[in-house]
């Protein structure tokens, strides 16, 4: 399991054109690679730690038949934020070559409103997926309806709001705002968590990631009216 992403990449060198090597200016791209990702990487890395916190604490508070029942809940929702990195992936580069706030600003509403619609047909094709995949994993895992829905819609706002996420770091160049954004939804995941967990149990740690991806919604949504506002006073200034 562990190898196969290895031989893929080794197979690849042997496919790849010769003329990669003769290409020139290399360390000038290099130098803009480096500049861009250390906010990249410092914001993965918090991103990372915060999404985990949730199945962590509720490992380490309540007993392992409900982690195994989280568990499953966890792989039934992932499908969206697969999908949000298939968005990204076709976004990103958009948002990357945009030199106008105006062009930047209409393409953001139309990957708003593509996501919106493709996060609330994903979420109602879901719902019945996951009645068949929980009805035959048996009754000792009919409770997992209760941390299904919020999640689902954690996962889901998380998806319709990616657009924002993608414009803020690719137009207005500015990862490192998420760093910020990042601490800020670990901490609330751990405060929240270890609050609403011994409370509610698994459906405790599914309302805390839904109040961290509305929180990350909120302060994206908030950042990118600021940067759009700014630039836009910047540009009649000028």
């Amino acid at each position: 399991y562990i190898l196969i992403p290895f031989i893929g990449f080794a197979v690849s060198w042997l496919v790849m054109h010769r003329k990669l090597w003769r290409v020139k200016g290399e360390w000038q791209r290099a130098k803009d690679f480096w500049q861009f990702n250390p906010g990249v990487v410092a914001f993965t890395v918090v991103a990372v730690v915060g999404s985990r916190v949730d199945t962590i604490l509720t490992a380490r508070l309540i007993d392992l038949s409900a982690v195994g029942i989280y568990s499953l809940v966890n792989q039934i929702t992932s499908i969206l934020p697969q999908l949000t990195g298939a968005v990204g992936a076709v976004t990103s580069p958009k948002f990357a070559s945009f030199s106008s706030k105006k062009v930047n600003l209409s393409y953001t509403i139309k990957a708003l409103q593509l996501a919106i619609i493709l996060a609330a047909l994903t979420t109602l094709v879901v719902i019945p997926l996951a009645w068949i995949i929980i009805h035959f994993s048996g009754p000792d895992y009919s409770s997992a309806w209760g941390p299904l829905i919020p999640l689902l819609i954690a996962m889901a706002i998380f998806l319709a709001t990616s657009p924002i996420r993608d414009s803020i770091m690719y137009y207005f160049g500015r990862p490192g705002f998420f760093t910020y954004v990042g601490i800020v939804h670990t901490a609330q995941m751990v405060i929240l968590g270890w609050w609403w967990i011994l409370l509610w149990g698994i459906i405790g740690a599914a309302y805390t990631v839904l109040a961290g991806q509305i929180t990350i919604a909120a302060m994206s949504i908030g950042y990118y009216w600021y940067r759009h506002v700014k630039e836009n006073g910047q540009l009649k200034n000028g």
